[in-house]
């Protein structure tokens, strides 16, 4: 887990990174949004983010967070990666 002191200190960049700003600013905000509903009917939203691209060495590395709006405000609810 990423305390919120430490994702501003170590992976903001890292995550609001130049594919995320290039791709929001394109308008294509919601081809990164994916939209999921728990059993309760809840309703989230979650996307996935490139944390090591794919080179000849490695497949890349792809992270992911879900979003969830609580009491008014949205907030990341969990994130997990693959490889």
């Amino acid at each position: 887990m990423v305390s919120y002191k430490r994702f501003l200190q170590g992976k903001y960049d890292e995550f609001f990174g130049a594919w995320f700003m290039e791709t929001v600013s394109k308008g294509r905000l919601f081809e990164l949004l994916q939209a999921s509903e728990n059993d309760k009917g809840k309703c989230s939203f979650f996307f996935g983010y490139p944390m090591v691209l794919p080179s000849e060495r490695t497949e890349g590395h792809q992270g992911f967070l879900t979003i969830e709006k609580i009491n008014g405000k949205f907030k990341i609810t969990s994130i997990w990666s693959v490889p």
